[in-house]
């Protein structure tokens, strides 16, 4: 076949006119085309999509409540009611739950994911974004927008353990396989590092020329952070040391990026809307 599906990257694809548009790259060409479009029921804001490859769900933010779709028919198969704000959501499969971050009522759903009966909410911190469960330390980390902090859930007791002052308003985190969460800083300009296991900020690192930075993506194994910048920049920072290596033109309203691993592209998804590739991103000389 010339034509692979990722879901770790595509299904991200682009949202326009209630579609879901899933890409496949071509391996000749290592072009990203069209392959599929999902209609959308119903109606509401969206936010942050997540896929889970293992049940083959996609989950999307629907306003007040969460669509939960089948990745390969593109047929809705479940629905995480009562989520008002509704920003991302997390996985921690081995314990068997979700999370939602509410950020309408400061609040995280915890739901059953065979299910999709919300258990619990647990309160947060003010208007909560960003959410990323960290399977090494089976903590949930929540990003909170008003808060300028970020809400530590542990995952099996479904409680807050934790509450970790950022100095500024958190937007999109990734973590690394060294024991560090990574957090766009959006109105400081720079990044935020957190010692997972101390559950405390060890390193704020300012990206010079970088305007409000909101998508975080990272390249672990080259240690690469891709941050999206409002000024039509994505800049490229080193997760180690926090040294800006280069910065490359990207469009406007720029809400989340996307790090291939299989074939070194990074997508960068423009919010609610079209979409552009960058191959090559770690290239000094990649095209845009």
């Amino acid at each position: 076949m010339s034509r692979i599906i990722r879901f770790s990257l595509l299904v991200f694809g682009f949202i326009a006119l209630g579609t879901i548009c899933v890409t496949a790259a071509d391996t000749d060409t290592g072009e990203f085309k069209t392959v599929k479009k999902l209609p959308l029921e119903g109606s509401g804001r969206w936010d942050y999509l997540y896929v889970d490859g293992q049940s083959r769900r996609l989950y999307m933010s629907r306003a007040t409540h969460f669509s939960v779709i089948d990745a390969d028919s593109g047929v809705v198969v479940g629905d995480i009611p009562d989520t008002p704000g509704a920003h991302g959501v997390a996985l921690a499969p081995d314990f068997g739950v979700g999370f939602t971050s509410n950020g309408g009522e400061n609040k995280v759903s915890v739901f059953d994911l065979k299910t999709l009966k919300v258990l619990t909410k647990i309160d947060t911190g003010g208007n909560p974004d960003s959410i990323v469960y960290h399977p090494a330390t089976h903590d949930v980390f929540v990003q909170n927008g008003k808060g300028n902090s970020s809400s530590v859930i542990n995952a099996e007791k479904r409680q807050v353990v934790a509450t970790i002052p950022l100095g500024g308003k958190p937007e999109f985190a990734v973590y690394d396989d060294e024991g560090n969460l990574f957090v766009n800083l959006e109105d400081k300009g720079g990044i935020v590092v957190i010692d997972t296991a101390n559950k405390k900020v060890k390193a704020t690192w300012p990206i010079e020329g970088c305007e409000e930075p909101s998508g975080l993506a990272i390249d672990r194994s080259s240690h690469r952070l891709f941050s999206a910048c409002s000024n039509k920049l994505m800049a490229v920072v080193d997760s180690q040391t926090g040294k800006l290596i280069q910065t490359l033109p990207i469009g406007d309203d720029c809400d989340a990026l996307a790090f291939d691993p299989e074939s070194n592209f990074c997508a960068r998804f423009q919010n609610h809307g079209a979409r552009r590739f960058h191959p090559q991103c770690l290239s000094a000389h990649g095209e845009v």
